[in-house]
């Protein structure tokens, strides 16, 4: 089976859908500011045959039960180096590790595993001490080279980002904060990240925090917060957008309103339908398609339980990169009945508790949080990180896109500050600090 891309739409957006399509299949005989554009995407590209594991992860046999070993695959896409290729298999590792986190079962869910770990990457880049271990460990980051895995990052974000897919990264940074030059350079080449400074105690903050996401989103995402404290010292931010036509659309024509047999009880939809040749793959627990979209350099997988099979039962035991691998590996090209409803998902995802599930505990904690590499002068911690996601399929194609906000705030401000309401009469002192004199003195009992 040849494809370019190995399934990469569901690498940067893991889309699980309570029972999303119906599928039937008859075997043929023998069968931006701070983004980034992918410098190669105009030149013509081969189709790339499929190496026998994604790239970045060693060949393992099959009394080899270990899923995520880091090692020299035997092939690599022409885009990737070999930090470039571990990196996409810690993608890939983490973003099955976060799926089976975050999916409820019976409830709808889209979200990028490649956001946050790009954002969180940044972050790790000014870690230290544990919180830098546990950061990594969480990003399946813990067996790359410490100098890989920044460039490894740059050449995955360079491979991925083209006409279909803007990737942007963004630091904005509070007017008043010292952080570590180090860190800011690092961002500036290996994640071509756009710096900027802002009054987090002004509304102004999130104005130009929110009118850069939307405009790095296609705008398909218009607002990520609304509000921030004014201890903020710094937001890192990702956002991806993803934009393609279907190798082959479908016939608006062919379109028809059908039942949707959801989680939460039957409602009417709009059933696309095509049938053709597709990357198939069947079994007793589910049926899976590749759509491949224009320039053959992403394509959509989609998985349907069969019928009695719980989703998450299903998709769970093919989040992990020997069952993926198998799974994209051994799809046939077949032709299928294909019907797919048109449809619109969003997620407003809060995932403090997820990462810190995950094992990420320190950098959440303001006591304990080593976040010195990021400034050397204030002590650090992570108060925050949120993702927003949504995805619109249709008869045309896709588009989709993901945004991730980390704020990171100092522990020098009390965290429930005292209050002062001058509403009463009250002493007042103009001092000198040197001398402690004091010019002026005097009390306010009537205004």
């Amino acid at each position: 089976m040849k494809l370019t891309r190995l399934a990469a739409l569901t690498l940067v957006l893991l889309l699980a859908l309570t029972q999303a399509a119906s599928l039937a299949a008859t075997n043929t005989p023998g069968i931006t500011p701070g983004s980034i554009q992918n410098q190669t995407a105009n030149e013509p590209q081969a189709p790339a045959t499929l190496p026998a594991v994604l790239p970045g992860a060693a060949p393992a046999s099959d009394e080899d039960a270990a899923d995520d070993t880091v090692g020299a695959p035997e092939e690599l896409p022409p885009e990737l180096t070999k930090a470039g290729a571990q990196a996409a298999l810690a993608d890939r590792t983490f973003g099955f590790a976060l799926f089976k986190e975050m999916y409820q079962d019976g409830e709808n869910l889209v979200f990028s595993p490649y956001s946050l770990s790009s954002a969180m990457t940044m972050v790790w880049n000014g870690a230290k001490g544990s919180t830098k271990t546990e950061i990594a460990k969480a990003l399946s980051l813990s067996r790359l080279k410490i100098a890989d895995i920044s460039s490894g990052s740059l050449n995955l974000m360079e491979a991925l980002a083209g006409d279909e897919m803007k990737i942007a990264n963004g630091l904005f940074i509070a007017n008043t904060a010292q952080i570590e030059e180090a860190f800011i350079q690092n961002a500036l080449s290996n994640f071509r990240a756009s710096v900027q400074n802002v009054d987090f105690t002004t509304p102004e903050a999130v104005e130009i925090i929110n009118a850069w996401v939307k405009e790095a989103t296609n705008e398909m995402i218009d607002k990520l917060s609304d509000s921030y404290e004014p201890d903020t010292v710094m937001n890192v931010v990702n956002a991806i957008a993803f934009d393609a036509k279907w190798e082959r659309q479908f016939d608006p024509n062919a379109t028809q309103e059908a039942t949707f047999r959801g989680a939460a009880g039957d409602t009417q939809v709009q059933m696309m339908s095509d049938m053709r040749s597709f990357p198939y793959a069947a079994t007793s627990s589910y049926q899976a398609v590749m759509l491949p979209y224009e320039g053959g350099r992403y394509s959509m997988l989609v998985v349907l339980p069969a019928e009695g099979k719980n989703l998450k039962t299903v998709v769970n035991s093919l989040m992990s990169e020997r069952a993926f691998s198998r799974l994209i590996n051994g799809m046939e090209d077949t032709n299928v009945a294909l019907s797919l409803p048109r449809f619109e998902l969003a997620s407003d995802l809060p995932l403090n508790a997820v990462l810190q599930d995950m094992g990420v505990k320190r950098a959440f904690d303001p006591k304990r949080a080593d976040l010195s590499g990021i400034s050397s002068q204030q002590e650090l911690y992570i108060s925050n990180v949120l993702q927003k996601a949504r995805i619109e399929v249709a008869e045309e194609g896709t588009k989709a896109a993901a945004a991730t906000e980390i704020t990171i705030r100092t522990t020098g401000m009390m965290l429930n500050p005292a209050e002062m309401r001058c509403d009463r009469p009250f002493f007042f002192a103009i001092v000198e600090s040197e001398t402690g004199v004091c010019p002026f003195m005097g009390v306010t009992n009537n205004i």
